[in-house]
């Protein structure tokens, strides 16, 4: 089995508890490390439109854990290395060029903007086959297994 390693790191949460409705809008999607969802363009309500896929590019540090926190200051975060889709394993996609392997660990990093609006945000973890930690605005929502940067100091 291929070990993998993955660090997400969610600035603010998504995904609410109401039930989902048969809307046909578009689901807004992250660009760039960001999903701002205060745009007239996007207008979602998630009364009426439901919960919210966390779908798009998210930074990407390959090979590094950033504390989460200091990527929460803006002044003082990292470059990301590039801009990957979630929902595509990380091996199937290209950074800086070159695929990358299917072995390694990374940090994974989401910032989302709501309008206050917005109300209890909450997020859903779909069952995920290898070690993560999720942290919300620093804090250490979940975890599952034991990250590492070395396989042999890891469990899924």
């Amino acid at each position: 089995m291929k070990e993998r390693h993955w660090i997400v790191v969610g600035m603010l949460c998504l995904l609410t508890l109401g039930c989902t409705n048969n809307s046909v809008q578009k689901n807004p999607t992250a660009t760039r490390g960001t999903l701002d969802l205060r745009s007239s363009a996007t207008d979602w309500n998630f009364d009426k439109d439901g919960t919210l896929d966390l779908k798009g590019e998210w930074a990407f540090y390959w090979q590094e854990f950033i504390d989460p926190t200091v990527l929460q200051d803006e002044k003082n975060a990292p470059k990301p290395d590039g801009y990957l889709v979630t929902t595509i394993s990380w091996e199937a996609q290209r950074l800086n060029g070159k695929l990358l392997p299917s072995s390694g660990f990374a940090t994974y990093s989401l910032t989302i903007l709501a309008s206050r609006q917005a109300g209890f945000l909450s997020i859903k973890m779909p069952r995920v086959s290898t070690a993560y930690k999720l942290f919300v605005n620093g804090a250490l929502v979940a975890k599952n297994g034991q990250v590492a940067s070395r396989a042999q100091d890891s469990q899924p």
